[in-house]
């Protein structure tokens, strides 16, 4: 993942023959996730507006205006820095277990991993737990970020489906009265203050259209069965 594969490491994890004490990594750690980039502005940052990371959030929940757009960043960034902190944790499980695997003695490779894993939970603990209190804070504020622009988009999208009945209503009338006069000029929705042009309000109007007739049509063919 993009994200991931951005996520900048100490140059300790490279290598494992010289761990820092406790805590440095206690401290790497807390950088670690609550730390953006240095730099928004260079064109491979996985966070800047237009990254194929942060596009696939826009893509999904299709932002209208400055604040549901703020909020799908904000996803986006929660989501990258659940990505990091969650990379931040195995590199250091890894890159600890991996050093101390060899003060461990037993039969099995998988029983010396077990007991690698075992002193690395004893004596970096703090650090791990810092980690997972991390992704639980992101996690709650994504959920709560998510929550927010669903309410917040679901209240213009019935403002909009209100707007559109009435601009399609208006527009039919105003075509009948356009004809009548024998006046050619198209229907413009922006003189009776509608955001919505001509072409939306007839795909709107085709679509109702063609629902009304498909359902007809089933009504038909149910009670003819």
């Amino acid at each position: 993942m993009g994200a991931l594969q951005s996520a900048s490491t100490p140059s300790s994890c490279v290598d494992i023959g010289a761990i820092p004490p406790a805590s440095s990594i206690r401290s790497w750690v807390w950088l670690g996730c609550s730390r953006r980039p240095a730099k928004r502005s260079t064109p491979d940052s996985v966070l800047e507006r237009g990254s194929p990371f942060t596009n696939r959030y826009h893509e999904e929940y299709q932002p209208s205006g400055p604040t549901e757009t703020q909020l799908v960043q904000s996803l986006a960034d929660d989501a990258w820095r659940l990505n990091r902190a969650v990379f931040l944790e195995t590199n250091l499980i890894s890159m600890i277990g991996t050093a101390k695997a060899h003060l461990v003695s037993t039969d099995t490779g998988e029983g010396q991993e077990s007991m690698a894993f075992a002193l690395v939970l004893s004596e970096h603990y703090k650090s791990l737990a810092t980690l997972g209190l991390h992704q639980q804070r992101i996690a709650r504020t994504s959920k709560q970020t998510l929550q927010l622009l669903r309410e917040i988009q679901a209240e213009r999208q019935e403002k909009e489906r209100i707007e559109m009945r009435r601009a399609a209503c208006i527009y039919l009338y105003q075509v009948e009265q356009n004809k009548a006069a024998g006046n050619t000029e198209p229907y413009d929705p922006a003189t009776d203050g509608f955001v919505f042009t001509a072409a939306q309000i007839k795909q709107h109007l085709y679509r109702e259209q063609l629902y009304s007739d498909a359902r007809n049509a089933n009504l038909k063919y149910r009670s003819a069965a």
